[in-house]
């Protein structure tokens, strides 16, 4: 049995081999294949024995090479972009991308994700966070300061608190 699965290998080597692999770094699940307008997509390449001589080109987008090796995509236009990846100017990796617009930020406090929330709610919820609705983009925003109103179900305000500076409630 041990010489036929090494008489196997040496015939079918292909499980000894690296898959090459291309995701954007800049999303919370870096395996999603999308792209989002107006922000540098981070790009990193993966499973490559040698990283010389790498060039990365876009069909709907502008790729820039950063320090580290890696690549910086910025695309314009919503729609799809095919990525290509040469390495000595042969093509060896193609990958399909969703181009998406990122949506507009907003506050969010705790794991609350309704519009009102109760007292209970809101001790438990101490955190104010911007969130992006319905976007993967890892985004680097975070509160400096927040004002606090609490109105009732009647629309009476029940107080109006000072400004607060970062994101969470005193």
């Amino acid at each position: 049995m041990k010489n036929i699965l090494t008489f196997w290998m040496i015939i079918f080597p292909f499980g000894l081999f690296a898959q090459v692999g291309m995701k954007n770094m800049s999303l919370k699940h870096p395996d999603s294949a999308l792209l989002y307008i107006g922000v540098q997509n981070y790009i990193e390449i993966s499973g490559l024995d040698n990283y010389t001589n790498l060039e990365l080109k876009s069909s709907s987008g502008t790729v820039y090479p950063s320090e580290d090796g890696k690549f910086y995509l910025m695309v314009r236009r919503q729609g799809a972009d095919t990525v290509m990846l040469f390495q000595n100017r042969k093509l060896i990796f193609t990958k399909i991308y969703k181009i998406k617009f990122i949506a507009d930020p907003k506050t969010q406090l705790g794991y609350v994700t309704e519009k009102t929330a109760t007292v209970s709610q809101i001790l438990q919820n101490t955190k104010l966070y911007v969130v992006l609705p319905g976007s993967d983009y890892k985004h680097p925003f975070h509160i400096q300061s927040f004002e606090l109103i609490l109105i009732n179900p009647q629309n009476v305000l029940i107080n109006n608190f000072e400004p607060t500076r970062a994101n969470e409630l005193n």
